[in-house]
Protein backbone atom coordinates (compact mmCIF):
# COMPACT_ATOMS: atom_id res chain seq x y z
CA UNK A 1 0.00 0.00 0.00
CA UNK A 2 1.29 3.46 -0.75
CA UNK A 3 1.55 6.49 1.40
CA UNK A 4 -1.40 7.68 1.52
CA UNK A 5 -0.26 11.42 2.35
CA UNK A 6 2.11 11.19 -0.90
CA UNK A 7 -0.08 9.18 -3.34
CA UNK A 8 -3.09 12.34 -3.03
CA UNK A 9 -0.98 15.02 -2.24
CA UNK A 10 -2.69 17.30 -5.32
CA UNK A 11 -6.05 16.93 -3.72
CA UNK A 12 -4.64 17.49 -0.52
CA UNK A 13 -2.74 20.75 -1.52
CA UNK A 14 -6.11 21.54 -3.37
CA UNK A 15 -8.46 21.24 -0.27
CA UNK A 16 -5.52 23.43 1.64
CA UNK A 17 -5.56 25.45 -0.97
CA UNK A 18 -9.75 26.36 -1.23
CA UNK A 19 -9.75 26.36 2.18
CA UNK A 20 -9.75 29.20 4.39
CA UNK A 21 -10.24 28.78 8.38
CA UNK A 22 -8.12 29.22 11.75
CA UNK A 23 -9.69 25.86 12.94
CA UNK A 24 -8.37 22.26 11.50
CA UNK A 25 -12.74 21.16 11.43
CA UNK A 26 -12.86 22.92 7.95
CA UNK A 27 -9.90 20.96 6.17
CA UNK A 28 -10.85 17.73 7.82
CA UNK A 29 -14.57 17.81 6.32
CA UNK A 30 -13.27 18.71 3.09
CA UNK A 31 -10.76 15.58 3.39
CA UNK A 32 -13.81 13.37 4.24
CA UNK A 33 -15.67 14.74 1.34
CA UNK A 34 -12.90 14.62 -1.01
CA UNK A 35 -10.13 12.00 -0.19
CA UNK A 36 -11.71 9.24 2.57
CA UNK A 37 -15.06 9.49 0.69
CA UNK A 38 -12.96 7.44 -1.79
CA UNK A 39 -10.52 5.63 -0.41
CA UNK A 40 -11.35 1.90 -0.72
CA UNK A 41 -10.75 1.14 2.93
CA UNK A 42 -13.82 3.81 4.13
CA UNK A 43 -17.58 2.20 4.29
CA UNK A 44 -20.68 3.12 2.95
CA UNK A 45 -21.52 4.59 6.43
CA UNK A 46 -18.01 6.57 5.96
CA UNK A 47 -16.76 4.48 9.10
CA UNK A 48 -12.92 3.34 8.05
CA UNK A 49 -11.04 0.98 10.48
CA UNK A 50 -7.89 2.40 9.95
CA UNK A 51 -8.51 5.94 10.63
CA UNK A 52 -11.05 4.44 13.88
CA UNK A 53 -7.52 3.13 14.88
CA UNK A 54 -5.20 5.15 14.30
CA UNK A 55 -3.88 3.97 11.15
CA UNK A 56 -4.13 6.10 9.00
CA UNK A 57 -0.96 8.33 8.04
CA UNK A 58 -3.24 10.93 6.83
CA UNK A 59 -5.71 11.23 9.00
CA UNK A 60 -3.24 11.38 11.96
CA UNK A 61 -0.94 14.08 10.20
CA UNK A 62 -3.23 16.09 8.88
CA UNK A 63 -3.44 19.36 10.65
CA UNK A 64 0.80 19.06 10.13
CA UNK A 65 0.50 18.84 6.74
CA UNK A 66 -2.07 21.11 6.21
CA UNK A 67 0.21 23.79 8.46
CA UNK A 68 2.80 22.71 5.97
CA UNK A 69 1.26 23.23 2.69
CA UNK A 70 -0.07 26.89 3.92
CA UNK A 71 3.34 27.64 4.70
CA UNK A 72 4.71 26.71 1.33
CA UNK A 73 1.33 28.03 -0.44
CA UNK A 74 2.01 31.24 1.26
CA UNK A 75 5.60 31.89 0.89
CA UNK A 76 4.87 30.81 -3.01
CA UNK A 77 2.46 33.90 -3.09
CA UNK A 78 -0.25 31.61 -3.90
CA UNK A 79 -2.01 32.08 -0.71
CA UNK A 80 -3.33 34.72 1.36
CA UNK A 81 -1.53 35.51 4.52
CA UNK A 82 -4.48 35.76 6.49
CA UNK A 83 -4.93 31.72 6.36
CA UNK A 84 -3.84 29.95 9.53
Amino acid sequence: MSCPILSRVDKIVEIVRTTESDRIEPYVEKLREVICRNCRMEDENGHCPLREHGDCALDDYFALVVNIVEEELTAAGLLGATCA
